[in-house]
């Protein structure tokens, strides 16, 4: 049926990791840390790449101490913590007492 695996064909010319953790530090020295929006092309993607990869263990560790000892930070948005609903409800209610 014309199934295509891959949308995208593999770049002939793959940055090494290197490269694309130097850019980053570059990136890091001219804002001051690694948060890199995913939506700046090759270096954020490949950042949010990192990360993906460092939450599924499949980072290796000289790559992670590589990422630390520059800040990098892994988690980028804290969890809220979870709150019943009924507590969120009854603040509801007091506040519309008011």
């Amino acid at each position: 049926i014309g199934f295509k695996w891959r949308l995208k064909q593999a770049s002939l010319t793959t940055v090494p990791w290197g490269t694309r953790f130097d850019e980053l530090v570059q990136y890091k020295t001219s804002h001051g840390d690694c948060n890199v929006p995913e939506s700046q092309g090759q270096l954020g993607r490949w950042v949010n790449h990192q990360r993906s990869a460092y939450m599924t263990d499949s980072l290796a560790q000289d790559r992670v101490d590589q990422l630390n000892n520059i800040g990098f930070e892994w988690v980028l948005r804290e969890v809220a913590p979870k709150v019943p609903w009924e507590t969120r409800f009854d603040e509801l209610v007091q506040y519309k007492a008011k």
